[in-house]
């Protein structure tokens, strides 16, 4: 347990930063441009080592409200428009009320844009208006940066768009619905099977956790004990015995999460008496969540491994819900399932509330029907047949499925090249994703190229030492993300030529 306890208090931030724009003033050319950016020159190293000069050309803000940012090579606005090669980078989940600009992801850019710049790529990227899920709203502002770049420095002959997890479902919709944008798409890590399955796996994962564990959770909460009340109050497990079960479906959900919706409910103040903590804005950030939180799950599930195998080996309609056969035997199954259930947890308290307000307080998703089941253990030796067990049980509202239909619901048809990338053991969005778009698109498909990556980790590789300790391999993993692009401008070039 000491081993377990060390890996959860290593560092799991990246910490690099890009600086914020200032003293903007309009161009009249669809921005608020940042003066200083136009002739600020930095420097930036490739994968050898080597130093080229960049011209940081632009931050700015659309006229939208999107702030952006424009990273050019040496000597890309020189060349004929035919010439230049350009990379949009559509970004992933933010959770609601934080800014882009405070995420991890922000910063791991500032890495991942040295591969593409060294290719004499300018790269480009913007925030969006809309937090949580943003699927219609991040389309949006990618387009208007795409136009906006076309519009100021001319269209470049190839026009790339790179999108990691939500971001990847944006750069799917698009090459779907607005093919003659864009030259080619890379995808990675997204949930490319659709909203409707990502929500409805985080919503699976939340039903079978509180089977499992929110018995024994709620009681150690109410003896006192500090970590699960901070869980069980991130949970909004009920600690007062008062807990309400009036209203619609939707409602008891929300009443469940994220303490800063519902204020005005009496157990919820308690909570929030107790853990003032959970409104920080630090534990909007799933690395902070994770980090503060999986402790309780570690220890949860080392003392009772076949509990935590049975837990593992939930399936949904005969589907297993977690990639348990990667798991059995397996020394990592440990961290990589408080990694994957915290990850879960996460997405389903901060993300709920965001999703019911975009969906007019109605529930997109339901368990009718629905057939869970799991493996008992002994040992760690699963017996034969499956056990069925109970969840709460409601229907989804069709207007609000629509939305989630619409924003989006991957329907194939592909017209212009596009290559996946995924870890077959992604914590946040399953590999199925991969597998459903398969079915979806068709196979063979000329214009669609898939490669799944063996390992564990949501964008960016993860494993874990003897100890527990866990290792990021932030280089391996923008050397995956660059040879799939270079795929892809080669699937690109080649429909070109003559």
């Amino acid at each position: 347990m000491k081993k377990f306890m060390f890996w959860l208090s290593a560092s799991i931030v990246l910490l690099l930063v890009f600086s914020g724009c200032s003293n903007a003033f309009l161009q009249g050319d669809g921005a608020v441009v940042n003066p200083a950016s136009a002739s600020r020159v930095v420097t930036y190293s490739d994968y050898y080592g080597t130093e080229h000069t960049m011209l940081k050309t632009e931050t700015g803000v659309l006229d939208s409200g999107s702030r952006y940012t424009i990273f050019f090579p040496p000597g890309w606005q020189q060349l004929p428009d035919n010439q230049k090669k350009l990379m949009i980078y559509a970004h992933g989940y933010v959770t609601k009320d934080m800014d882009f600009s405070e995420t991890d992801e922000y910063s791991l850019i500032n890495e991942a844009k040295d591969a593409f710049l060294v290719q004499n790529f300018a790269v480009a990227f913007a925030d969006y208006v809309d937090t949580g899920w943003a699927v219609k709203d991040g389309s949006l502002q990618t387009i208007n940066l795409r136009n906006y770049i076309v519009k100021k420095f001319g269209k470049p002959g190839r026009i790339y768009l790179t999108g990691v997890s939500e971001g990847a479902l944006i750069a799917v919709k698009l090459a779907e619905q607005n093919p003659d944008l864009f030259s080619g798409v890379l995808a990675v890590a997204g949930p490319i099977g659709g909203a409707g399955l990502e929500f409805k796996y985080i919503l699976d994962v939340r039903l079978a956790f509180d089977h499992f564990y929110k018995k024994a959770l709620t009681t150690a909460a109410r003896s006192g004990d500090e970590p699960s009340k901070l869980l069980a109050a991130a949970l909004g497990y009920d600690l007062t015995g008062t807990e309400s079960t009036e209203g619609t479906t939707a409602q008891r959900w929300r009443r469940r999460f994220f303490p800063w919706h519902h204020h005005n409910t009496n157990t919820t103040i308690k909570v929030i008496d107790v853990h003032p903590e959970l409104l920080d804005q630090s534990y909007r950030k799933s690395t902070a969540f994770i980090t503060a939180l999986a402790p309780l799950l570690g220890e949860l599930f080392a003392q009772d491994t076949d509990k935590a195998l049975e837990f593992a080996s939930v399936g949904v309609n005969a589907k297993p819900l977690f990639p348990i056969i990667n798991w059995l035997k397996n020394p990592s199954f440990i961290p990589e399932f408080v990694f994957t259930v915290s990850t879960a947890l996460w997405y389903n308290i901060y993300g709920t509330g965001d999703l019911l307000e975009k969906t007019g307080g109605k529930m997109p998703l339901g368990t009718d029907g629905d057939v869970y089941t799991y493996l008992k253990f002994n040992n760690g030796f699963p017996r034969l047949f499956p056990v069925v067990f109970n969840v709460e049980r409601f229907s989804a509202n069709r207007t609000a499925a629509n939305y989630l239909k619409q924003w989006y619901q991957p329907v194939g048809g592909l017209t212009i090249p596009v290559v996946t990338l995924h870890f077959t053991r992604d914590p946040a969005v399953p590999f199925i994703h991969e597998l459903v778009y398969t079915r979806i698109e068709g196979f063979p498909s000329s214009m669609l190229t898939q490669i799944p990556k063996a390992g564990f980790g949501h964008g960016t590789e993860l494993t874990f030492l003897s100890d527990m300790t866990p290792v990021f391999h932030t280089d391996e993993t923008l050397g995956y993300i660059s040879d799939a692009f270079s795929l892809l401008v080669l699937k690109v070039e080649a429909l070109s030529a003559p």
